[in-house]
């Protein structure tokens, strides 16, 4: 990488962690005078440390060898991680998540793990129908492989824009 990349690399990490103590501060704030408008802000705050992390875990993507650290981990706890996460919003969406065959251990990042699939349940969460969603998490359990899936009742994706659907960027016809 260029100086230059580098360091604008090593600034979007610093924004990044330097951001996130004023989204706390404004998290406890909100927590503190609860009420309707609160519950409100407290949600558009949770968007904005999704958008953060977001760009945290994006400008770390070209240097991923850096970041990236296999380890035995428990499905489970990484997947109820990233449901824990999104709780809240699922519960004010009337939104069910279940989950199945997760009990074991997988070699990966845990921390990417649970991105990506924080990336799925926001996906899933905003498309959900209304009071009505349902996101399923399942594991099948091969001999050399598990298959970790994740599927809703949301509107899915058109056809056309299954090929573009990793891009960088790329926002599809739904929106």
């Amino acid at each position: 990488l260029s100086d230059r990349v580098a360091d604008y690399e090593e600034y979007v990490e610093a924004w990044a962690h330097e951001i996130k103590t004023p989204i706390a501060s404004a998290k406890l704030t909100m927590e503190n005078h609860p009420g309707p408008a609160s519950d409100s802000v407290a949600e558009d705050l949770d968007a904005i440390e999704r958008f953060v992390e977001q760009a945290l875990y994006v400008s770390r993507s070209d240097s991923v060898e850096k970041d990236y650290i296999l380890r035995k981990v428990a499905l489970d706890e990484v997947v109820f991680a990233a449901v824990r996460r999104y709780a809240k919003l699922c519960i004010s969406r009337h939104i069910t998540v279940q989950t199945e065959g997760l009990d074991g251990t997988v070699y990966t990042d845990g921390k990417w793990l649970e991105f990506i699939l924080g990336q799925i349940l926001i996906n899933a969460i905003q498309y959900a129908p209304p009071k009505q969603g349902c996101i399923r998490i399942h594991a099948c359990w091969h001999a050399d492989s598990v298959v970790l899936s994740v599927t809703d009742n949301g509107a899915g994706i058109p056809l056309q824009d299954l090929p573009r659907l990793f891009e960088k960027g790329f926002t599809g016809h739904n929106g």
